[in-house]
């Protein structure tokens, strides 16, 4: 499983973070006509996405 963010930090215009394309961005996968989104967010919101971004312990198996 793939576990990613893209976020921009524009200063004073705040955080904006990609929604399309979708990670795994694959060699080739985009091109000039596909879509970009990006959603304007605050410092909380990202961190919650980051923090999301953490595996539970269950997924990380047992060594």
């Amino acid at each position: 499983m793939f576990r990613s963010l893209a976020v921009w930090d524009c200063g004073s215009r705040g955080y904006w973070i990609r929604e399309q394309p979708q990670e795994p961005i694959l060699p080739g996968q985009v091109t000039p006509d596909s879509p970009l989104e990006l959603v304007r967010s605050d410092a909380g919101e990202v961190w919650r996405k980051l923090t999301g971004l953490i595996p539970e312990k269950a997924e990380l198996g047992s060594h």
